[in-house]
């Protein structure tokens, strides 16, 4: 198949964006993990919930954490809204993510509150 000299001419570009894109410059290691809770908790248990994620942030490695619930912004066909308890968590690099992972704080988080949830997604970029 031929390109057209228009196409051949973007190339370069496309892959200077590309290289750009995929670049390993960043410094931190961003965690993210959404929670789709039980629809059968208590607004007690949903409390406790958000208290335990917000602990998470107590952890030596960790940066800064968000927690938050999904926005009230205009439904649209790509916006999965569908989860409960959002967490970001922002690490300085991998080894800070996997000394997160390890901590006991966390360990106590998982064990008292995965009952709680029937799903779990994360996503981690650097």
């Amino acid at each position: 198949m031929q390109m057209s000299a228009r196409a051949e001419s973007s190339l370069p570009r496309a892959r200077e964006l590309a290289s750009v894109c995929l670049s390993s410059t960043h410094l931190m290691l961003v965690h993210t993990v959404y929670f789709w809770l039980k629809p059968e908790l208590t607004a007690q248990q949903c409390a406790d919930f958000r208290r335990g994620v917000e602990s998470l942030g107590t952890i030596k490695s960790v940066e800064k954490i968000y927690v938050g619930t999904p926005a009230k912004t205009e439904k649209r066909p790509i916006i999965d809204d569908s989860y409960s308890v959002a967490l970001t968590v922002l690490c300085q690099d991998v080894a800070a993510h996997n000394a997160y992972q390890v901590d006991p704080i966390h360990h106590v988080f998982i064990d008292k509150f995965k009952t709680y949830w029937s799903r779990v997604q994360i996503y981690d970029a650097e």
